[in-house]
């Protein structure tokens, strides 16, 4: 156990020392707060937040669109994690009921389900939208999103968020969403903390 909390240890701090925040490769591996992962996509990604507290966010800007990849480590529920993925998936339909929609935002669908595909308590969910805020264009701007909740694999009571946004122009060329999450969700590794 110590040899492998060492490993991973020397692991990060070889990722951080050759780590570039502003030409993140296609594939590259990048080390997360308890989790590594291979970017997807074809194109280079930037780090906005890196390193700090539970949260990592990365951004790649093109011509047509752009994407946000956000990973986040959080406490589970406070009486103990779900026993079952349907009771996660029902806890994380009810969130979203309540949370609502933010100012401007018109959803057109979300959808949810468990995938133990990626572990035994692990929910997946797909969403789609038009976004009237903060718009130069005339229109909205299409949100599509791919994201994936787990239990922690080497952390009790500890959950893994994984969200990848994309965000485009109604004329922006139609991109399947889908793969680049199963490229994603995929590579994920978990890190003893």
């Amino acid at each position: 156990m110590a040899r492998s909390l060492l490993f991973s240890a020397l692991c990060l701090l070889a990722a951080c020392a050759t780590f570039d925040r502003t030409n993140i490769a296609p594939g590259q591996r990048v080390y997360g707060p308890g989790i590594s992962f291979e970017t997807p996509s074809n194109n280079t990604w930037s780090a906005s937040e890196y390193g700090s507290g539970n949260r990592l966010r990365l951004i790649q800007i093109n011509h047509t669109d752009s994407y946000y990849l956000n990973v986040e480590i959080n406490r589970g529920p406070l009486l103990g994690m779900y026993t079952n993925a349907e009771q996660h998936l029902n806890a994380f339909l009810r969130h979203q009921r309540k949370i609502g929609n933010p100012d401007g935002y018109e959803k057109d669908s979300h959808i949810a389900w468990v995938d133990q595909r990626f572990g035994d308590l692990c929910v997946r969910y797909q969403k789609t939208g038009r976004d009237w805020a903060g718009r130069n264009n005339k229109g909205p701007a299409i949100v599509e999103s791919e994201g994936l909740i787990c239990a922690h694999q080497n952390a009790d009571n500890t959950l893994l968020h994984v969200e990848l946004t994309r965000r485009s122009e109604e004329t922006s060329p139609s991109i399947d969403l889908r793969l680049l999450g199963e490229q994603l969700f995929s590579s994920i590794d978990y890190i003893p903390f």
